[in-house]
């Protein structure tokens, strides 16, 4: 499963939805990043960023694009009632 690290490198420095958005116009003043996107990528909402959307922001956060972005295995069955019939 991927999982999107926006919210987690923004907040390190100190950034929050609004500074981030801010930073983006600063630093790539032709990205068209639209406040709601930065949004559902801060909350892992989006599953099919826009590969511009993306280099726009890891060049605010100062990273590159592929920071951005972590793989988190998948249980097999994420349904809580199951794994615990699955532990007993």
């Amino acid at each position: 499963m991927v999982r999107f690290r926006v919210r987690e490198l923004a907040e390190a420095q100190g950034m929050n939805i609004s500074e981030l958005h801010r930073r983006i116009n600063l630093t790539t003043p032709t990205a068209r990043i639209g406040r709601s996107t930065i949004v559902r990528l801060w909350h892992n909402q989006d599953a099919n960023p826009r590969m511009d959307s993306l280099t726009a922001i890891a060049r605010a956060l100062g990273v590159e694009p592929g920071d951005l972005i972590t793989s988190e295995p998948r249980l097999g069955n994420s349904n809580p009632a199951m794994l615990v019939a699955a532990q007993a």
